[in-house]
């Protein structure tokens, strides 16, 4: 199997990275910062130029595949679109997503017209560009309900349902449409009907008009039977299937079914859903990441990636790539040994140190696709942790 590439970045966490679609540019959150890399033979080099616009700790970033618009969010409650000038530069636009707390995860929709982003209130504003006023603005959805803290969000292929994760042991299927931006108006029945459920209408109706859409639909509901965080979420390539990640160390796979009937000279559907739990001895996961449709990549506390598959019987923890730690890269390697061997001195008189068998040293915090296949499958995944290191690696 070909060996990952390790690249200690420096000596703090990262929170969230993202690559553009040509793999050419690294985006890494770092502090109140989102440092810039460039492919550079078999590592990434650090660029002059700093996306440093906010005020507190960013927590999330993402690059959109086409455009390659980054986007950020931060625990000061603003995110920013950033978008490279002729010249090269980044320039920002603020979002006005009207958070009340800290922004806790943010990402781009497949088709790149809207951003999701959750915080620490329990709500979700799905943003759009407003070209009339040139401005980034933010629908909040499921604002009748008061949750929990969102810890993480996955669109759907479609880009009009949105799945999230939340600190109540929740996991919630919901619309991701946005009244005035969408203009979801409904004129017959069979557009409510979804995969995973029916969108609610508004109830006013003046002349037979069409109705619209409500941004309060929520599609299905699961519990995590355990009461832990639901730290991840990631719906499948087809989009007909959902996985979360919750603090009991397990991951949930479930699939949504519909079958249509016709009632009263209507078509009605009926939902119901499928959901297979796996249950580890590990520690938690906090990211989820569908190399293909019955494959699925998870990795957390526990330092290294592990395997689960769909033999066809229903799922299971297949492979652990739990490499041995590389030989160092050389700059950033070379130096944090050198600090390490001068601490461990110091502090108890001894040149020994303690290293984890695997390549990343802390928690891993995210994954994310770094190279496909050419059936659309996850050849290569890059991962990011507590350690400041990526860790691109070949699926199994």
């Amino acid at each position: 199997m070909p060996t990952p590439e390790a690249q200690l970045l420096f000596h703090q966490p990262i929170p969230d990275h993202a690559f553009s679609q040509d793999r050419q540019l690294l985006a890494v959150a770092r502090g109140s910062k989102v440092l810039l890399y460039s492919r550079a033979g078999n590592e990434y080099a650090k660029q002059d130029q700093e996306l440093d616009i906010n005020k507190q700790t960013i927590t999330s970033v993402d690059i959109a595949p086409n455009s390659g618009r980054i986007v950020t969010c931060s625990q000061d409650r603003n995110p920013y679109v950033w978008e490279q000038q002729p010249t090269g530069e980044w320039k920002a636009s603020l979002v006005l997503a009207g958070l009340k707390r800290a922004g806790t995860q943010i990402r781009w929709s497949p088709d790149e017209t809207r951003i999701a982003v959750g915080c620490g209130s329990g709500a979700i504003a799905i943003c759009y560009f407003d070209e009339g006023n040139n401005t980034w603005l933010g629908k909040h959805v499921l604002t009748k309900q008061t949750y929990s803290t969102v810890l993480s969000l996955a669109w759907h292929p479609n880009s009009k349902i949105l799945a999230s994760g939340y600190a109540d042991s929740k996991t919630r299927v919901h619309s991701a449409l946005a009244r005035g931006f969408d203009k979801a108006r409904v004129k017959k029945l069979e557009e409510i009907i979804t995969e995973w459920g029916n969108y609610e209408v508004s109830t006013k109706e003046s002349g037979g008009s069409p109705v619209y859409t409500k941004n309060n639909t929520v599609f299905a509901e699961f519990t995590n039977p355990s009461g832990g965080w639901v730290h991840a979420v990631s719906f499948s390539p087809s989009g007909e299937a959902l996985a979360y990640a919750a603090h009991d160390s397990s991951i949930t796979v479930v699939y949504a079914h519909k079958s249509l009937r016709e009632e009263a000279g209507q078509t009605v559907a009926d939902f119901s859903y499928s959901r297979f739990t796996v249950s580890t001895t590990l520690l938690p996961f906090t990211s989820l990441l569908w190399s293909r449709e019955d494959q699925i990549i998870a990795a957390g506390h526990d330092c290294y990636p592990v395997i689960f598959q769909n033999s066809g019987e229903g799922w299971a923890l297949t492979s652990k790539l739990n490499a041995l730690q590389l030989a160092g890269t050389g700059g950033e390697e070379a130096e944090e040994s050198a600090f390490n061997k001068f601490r461990q001195m110091d502090s108890m008189g001894t040149t020994s140190k303690d290293v984890l068998g695997t390549i990343h040293q802390n928690t891993i915090c995210s994954l994310r696709p770094y190279e496909m296949g050419p059936h659309g499958d996850v050849v290569r995944f890059s991962s990011s942790g507590r350690d400041g290191r990526l860790v691109i690696f070949p699926v199994a």
